[in-house]
């Protein structure tokens, strides 16, 4: 699972754990979603506000590819060593 919204009683949280495991991935974000985002992959959000779904959207669709190509490409979970 790479993505989750969550509802709260007064706000939903939308969830990237690809941004959990490679932060480095999410490359700039606006002030204002920046302001949205606790810890390193969750963002909250207590109304509407189309612009920055419409950011929150295209960062999923920049960061979950490239997680699943790195993961693939490791043979795992990126960020995480496998024992053998």
């Amino acid at each position: 699972m790479l993505s989750i919204a969550r509802l709260g009683k007064r706000y939903v949280s939308v969830y990237l754990m690809a941004l959990y495991a490679s932060p480095e991935l999410a490359g700039p974000i606006s002030p204002a979603l920046g302001a949205r985002r606790q810890g390193k992959s969750c963002f909250n959000f207590s109304r509407v506000d189309e612009a920055l779904f419409a950011e929150l959207d295209a960062l999923a669709g920049r960061v979950i590819p490239a997680y699943v190509a790195a993961a693939g490409d490791s043979g795992g979970i990126v960020g995480q060593s496998r024992s053998r």
